[in-house]
């Protein structure tokens, strides 16, 4: 689905992520419900997310994008979507291309 909107200069977006029982994690966001990423290896959920980021908003605006993970930025250390305290939420930006 392409929305009808011009993306900004920037465009933030948080990931919320949580540890699975098997040592993997599961990513998602609900500003892009179409994010789901969910991995045993933890390692590639995190190597994907900046891809599929890009991808999921190249097709909502319609424009290419770079993604990049913002990590100078204090982060919220409540629980995101309900769950309990553990793994802080991931901030990343977008810039069109």
């Amino acid at each position: 689905m392409r929305y009808h909107c011009r993306m900004g200069a920037n465009y933030r977006v948080e990931v919320s992520v949580e540890e699975r029982e098997d040592g993997g994690l599961r990513a998602w966001s609900k500003q892009l419900p179409e994010l789901v990423l969910s991995y045993s290896d933890a390692r590639a959920v995190l190597a994907d997310l900046p891809v599929a980021l890009s991808q999921i908003l190249r097709a909502r605006f319609g424009v290419d994008v770079s993604v990049e993970e913002l990590r100078d930025m204090p982060l919220n250390f409540e629980a995101s979507g309900g769950e309990e305290p553990g793994v802080p939420p991931l901030q990343y930006v977008a810039r069109a291309a």
